[in-house]
């Protein structure tokens, strides 16, 4: 689907599934099912569940982006959208944009995922402490109102209704899958990951079975 065509349809961003003049972003996963038809029987873990699945990826991507090679941070993805250090920092950007939601009511906007790195991010000690500010903020977040929201509420977001419980998932799953390429990207420079994350960490999220796209190809 060409540019002019996602603005025919009046969609901004992709990815997108859409049927005659019908659309629906392909980022809410349970419009997107009822849209092409599918029995989606999938269980959302609990605001408490989903907390404990956003400490778990956040340590990781920290332990991770410690111990990419210097030399690697500018390094650009095959797909030469992101570069290494640019991947990892996504991960604490994505957690950022949903706090930002949450404690300022800052609408989700597409923007919020394609960030620089900041410019303060230079070794990957400096990653990894971003990774874990991040969380920290978290934590007290949900300390100090995140356990009592409401989150059947509606989420103001850029990808169609969403309620805040269904953007709490998307950003832990979302951020899930990236600190998966940044293990394997790890395990691609001959770099043994800290910890490395296993299935049973990310129970219950709704992660694809792939971690790079079929056409994400690294040199040898």
């Amino acid at each position: 689907m060409g540019l002019q065509a996602l603005r025919d349809l009046g969609a901004r961003s992709v990815p997108v599934v859409s049927r005659g003049e019908k659309w629906v972003d392909g980022q809410a996963l349970q419009a997107l099912a009822d849209f092409v038809g599918v029995n989606w029987t999938h269980r959302m873990l609990s605001p408490a569940e989903l907390t404990q699945r956003i400490n778990t990826v956040l340590t990781a991507v920290a332990r991770f982006g410690a111990q990419l090679p210097q030399d690697k941070l500018a390094t650009m993805l095959p797909n030469g959208f992101r570069s290494y250090a640019s991947l990892i920092t996504h991960v604490g950007q994505i957690v950022e944009a949903y706090l930002d939601y949450v404690e300022h009511g800052v609408r989700l906007e597409e923007a919020a995922y394609v960030k620089l790195v900041p410019k303060s991010l230079v070794m990957p000690a400096d990653i990894a402490a971003f990774e874990l500010s991040v969380l920290e903020r978290f934590n007290a977040w949900w300390k100090k109102s995140g356990s009592t929201a409401n989150f059947a509420a509606p989420a103001n977001v850029y990808y169609g209704e969403q309620t805040l419980h269904e953007f709490m998932e998307r950003s832990a799953w979302h951020a899930a899958q990236h600190t998966r390429q940044v293990q394997l990207l790890l395990e691609t420079l001959g770099v043994a990951p800290d910890r490395p994350l296993a299935k049973e960490d990310l129970a219950g999220l709704p992660l694809p079975e792939n971690v790079w796209d079929d056409k994400m190809v690294f040199a040898a």
